[in-house]
C-alpha cells in the first residue's frame, strides 16, 4: 500500500467498512467499541484516499519544486 496509495487506500477503507458492518451485526451490543475504533481508522483511510487522488491528478509541472536546505541556499546566494 505504501507504494501505490491510489489503489491501496480505497481498498483498506472498504475492508475496514466491511469489518465495521460485521462487528455491528455480529452480537450487536458486544463489539461497539471495536467497531468505533475501526470506523475511525476507516475515516483515516478515506482521508488518505482523497490525498492520494488529489496528488495523483496534479500534473508534474504544477508540483512544488524540492526545497533546498537553508545552509545550501545561503551558500548559493553568496556564490551568486
Amino acid at each position: 500500500m505504501a507504494v501505490v496509495p491510489v489503489i491501496g487506500a480505497p481498498l483498506v477503507s472498504a475492508w475496514l467498512a466491511g469489518i465495521v458492518v460485521n462487528l455491528l451485526t455480529n452480537n450487536p451490543p458486544e463489539y461497539y467499541d471495536i467497531a468505533l475504533r475501526d470506523f475511525g481508522l476507516m475515516l483515516a483511510a478515506l482521508t488518505l484516499t482523497r490525498l492520494a487522488w488529489a496528488f495523483a491528478r496534479r500534473p508534474e509541472t504544477e508540483r512544488a519544486p524540492a526545497r533546498e536546505s537553508s545552509r545550501l541556499g545561503r551558500f548559493r546566494a553568496r556564490q551568486a
